[in-house]
């Protein structure tokens, strides 16, 4: 059977459909800075989640990785999709500030901001109340076989806050911080957690000569369940 170009625009224009509906939906994915500690190192990487593959490793690079009162040198490694520090022995917090610009989102309703991302990772959930050098962050414990988890930014909890909780296996949850910036979900059984929250604010400046009226922070928590990590 003969097809001519009518016919054959005919069958593909659907899959030509889909095919550009999901390059649209994955160019649309937002990703942030996530922190993770495994053995002696933090892993740092931009991705939509904990644990998948990485992007813009010459942004990455110049976020601010501290440990243990240290700061640490942030480097890529071959054949991964993240960046990696080494850190200072018995250090179970790790911590990773990126001040990634101002941005003009103008068209998509946002606006103009000085975007920031704060990562803190803990190697265990007993770890994960422990501080580290972020202005903003997550603290998070084992409370009755749930997770009870706090939003802070300069020491005072964050009410309001838009939250994303990602658990083992990729499942995810959303909610808001109540009145004392807290969340509180269920465990998941063994694996890597992540928990993310949008912060805004009003504080307007300058960065690199370009002038900004609002700041976007996203704060993002890693941290492990399970006989392996504890």
């Amino acid at each position: 059977m003969k097809l001519n170009l009518k016919t054959i625009t005919k069958f593909l224009a659907p899959a030509l459909c889909l095919g550009l509906l999901g390059a649209t939906q994955k160019a649309a994915q937002a990703h942030f800075i996530w922190a993770e500690i495994d053995q002696n190192e933090v892993h740092v990487a931009l991705s939509e989640r904990p644990g998948e593959d990485g992007i813009r490793f010459d942004q990455v690079q110049k976020s601010v990785i501290t440990s243990g009162g240290q700061t640490l040198l942030l480097n890529p490694q071959d054949g991964k999709t993240y960046l990696a520090a080494t850190l200072p022995p018995q250090s179970n917090v790790a911590a990773a500030s990126n001040n990634w610009g101002v941005m003009d989102r103008t068209n998509q309703g946002r606006g103009i901001y000085l975007l920031y991302y704060h990562a803190k990772a803990a190697r265990t959930i007993a770890d994960a109340v422990k501080p580290s050098d972020l202005p903003a962050q997550w603290y998070a414990k084992s409370q009755n076989g749930q997770i009870l988890a706090t939003l802070v930014r300069k020491g005072v909890p964050v009410p309001g806050a838009a939250v994303e909780i990602i658990l083992p296996g990729g499942q995810s949850q959303k909610t808001v911080t109540d009145s004392n910036g807290k969340v509180l979900f269920d465990s998941a059984g063994e694996g890597i957690y992540g928990i993310k929250a949008l912060l805004t604010s009003s504080e307007s400046g300058a960065y690199e000569g370009k002038t900004y009226p609002a700041i976007r922070s996203y704060t993002t928590l890693t941290f492990h369940i399970g006989a392996a990590t504890e």
